[in-house]
């Protein structure tokens, strides 16, 4: 490539806009400018460096990152990048809780009854009281380091709220932890209530193409979390435990964890997960608070494992019984290695299942994606015993998305086609919106609110190393389905989310930018080529 169609590419994914502040050893929060920033990120007296971005009019996404220094202590690290992200988004950090909570209040939740409260109070109990007799075990002194970010995401939230002058804004610590421990919440409120919020989430896709191995994650909620963060964490731990130091992820402002769960990570890895449900009340038996919930587990996981087994392992370790899913560990590097010789290929997927009071954990390489050539999850069991324990009435070879992803993922030879499967909505197909590979339950006939599939993220074996990414915001459009608009659903009150989702896919590259639209990146590409 020549000089000139360097800088023509630098210039085309420029980002405009974005904000930057520097956090000193004393905590100190200072907004400097671009160039500032990049050589504070080297410098001994600077905690963290932040940088974020507001393109939700453009793109339907923000993107916030933060770097922190070797130097300072890790909880002192994640203290900091926990609070410089407060600093960014504490308004959007109030809307995303007021939208939530607006969402989960129409299905009868009215707060936390008692019993609960004491539950997720004894769980914190638990987690401090073990983190501080285990002072200097390396696991546990990751667990106290993610605590010391949420704690320092409150911190911080509630700093910028004060020196804003915007009090109205200000939630208590158990109203912000409601946006971290959300999804723990729902199996929470199941063992001790009658309020049910759980939904099916998500559709995943791994396919072996004529171009390489892309990995995709649909996220399906209700659309009051549409208001959307794209996050990258470089840490720079010194807990011997630790082997990532750069994390990215979709997310939601105020969330710790992506929720979303697609993570990319360092040496070319891959972390997602679809959701598993119960019909079977039994198993809420199983929750105990002398336990970890899944943001704390799934962070120590992110950070601290070497393979897929160490990550399962990781995970498994004092497990709570709440956010039970089906996780799928992609190692890009094992398909590098086998991917002329695919038949001894072993490793490069994983499929992890954690279901109340049983797990499973098992490479699928050679049982899935050589055979047919992909590996899809979509809510259901693969592993009999946990099927059976679940008493879901399909299974993982009669769901309809199974036979959907069978019908169409073959046909994918190329990212474009990748990206129309991954957001595909063809009513023809099963006559109801809501089944399909990218649902729109909020077009299926008598449905009380909005809820669906509303993203999609694509990574490949050229672009994971770089943590690049493909992302669109919103639910589909695809078979000319029209877009969804808040203007169709009048009794939400939905704040500082787009009015009308439909927006382009974009490409996320952290090293020269946060995103760029596909008309950038296609006249890019007749530049190049």
């Amino acid at each position: 490539m020549s000089c000139f169609l360097q800088i023509v590419l630098l210039c085309l994914l420029a980002i405009v806009n974005a904000k930057y502040y520097s956090l000193d050893a004393h905590f100190n929060v200072q907004e400097i400018n671009e160039e500032i920033a990049d050589i504070l990120k080297f410098d001994d007296r600077i905690l963290a460096v932040s940088q974020f971005v507001d393109d939700r009019n453009t793109t339907g996404w923000t993107y916030l990152t933060v770097t922190s220094n070797k130097k300072y202590a890790d909880w002192a690290q994640a203290y900091g990048i926990g609070l410089l992200e407060s600093f960014h988004t504490y308004e959007l950090i109030y809307a995303s809780f007021k939208n939530r909570m607006d969402g989960i209040e129409k299905k009868g939740f009215s707060g936390l009854p008692q019993n609960v409260s004491d539950f997720i109070n004894n769980q914190t109990k638990w987690a401090l009281e073990t983190a501080f007799k285990n002072r200097g075990d390396p696991y546990w002194d990751l667990v106290n380091a993610t605590i010391a970010q949420l704690t320092g995401m409150y911190d911080g939230y509630v700093i910028a709220v004060h020196q804003a002058g915007r009090e109205d804004l200000l939630l208590t610590f158990e109203q912000f932890y409601l946006l971290t421990y959300e999804v723990d919440l729902y199996d929470v409120l199941s063992k001790f209530t009658d309020v049910d919020l759980h939904l099916p989430s998500c559709s995943f896709l791994l396919k072996l193409t004529d171009e390489g191995l892309y990995g995709s994650h649909t996220t399906w909620a209700g659309y009051n979390m549409l208001l959307r963060i794209y996050k990258i964490f470089n840490i720079n731990f010194n807990n011997p435990l630790v082997h990532t130091k750069r994390i990215s992820f979709t997310s939601q402002p105020g969330s710790l964890p992506s929720i979303d769960d697609y993570y990319i990570v360092d040496n070319n890895r891959v972390v997602t997960e679809t959701t598993l449900l119960s019909e079977n009340p039994e198993v809420y038996q199983f929750l105990h608070y002398d336990s970890l919930p899944y943001w704390l587990r799934v962070n120590v996981a992110n950070l601290a494992f070497t393979d897929q087994k160490s990550w399962a392992d990781l995970y498994y370790k004092y497990r709570s019984g709440t956010y039970n899913n089906q996780w799928l560990i992609i190692d890009f590097n094992n398909y590098n290695v086998a991917k002329n010789n695919l038949s001894q290929a072993q490793n490069i997927i994983w499929m992890v299942e954690e279901f109340y009071g049983l797990t499973s954990a098992q490479d699928v390489t050679q049982q899935l994606l050589i055979p047919q050539g992909y590996v899809a999850s979509y809510n259901v069991p693969y592993n009999q015993t946990i099927q059976n324990l679940s008493q879901d009435t399909t299974s993982y070879t009669t769901d309809p998305r199974y036979t959907l992803f069978k019908k169409y993922a073959p046909g994918i030879k190329n990212f474009e086609d990748f990206k129309n499967v991954m957001r595909m909505n063809n009513i023809s197909d099963t006559q109801d919106y809501c089944q399909a590979i990218a649902s729109r339950c909020d077009l299926s006939p008598n449905q009380t609110e909005p809820w669906g599939a509303f993203d999609c993220k694509i990574t490949s074996d050229k672009w994971v190393s770089d943590h690049q990414i493909w992302l669109i915001s919103g639910p589909t459009t695809s078979e000319n389905i029209p877009p969804f608009t808040w203007d169709d659903w009048p009794n939400y009150n939905i704040l500082e989310t787009p009015k009308v989702f439909n927006f382009d896919w974009v490409f996320v590259d952290p090293d020269r930018n946060f995103s760029a639209s596909t008309s950038e990146i296609l006249t890019l590409q007749k530049l190049l080529y």
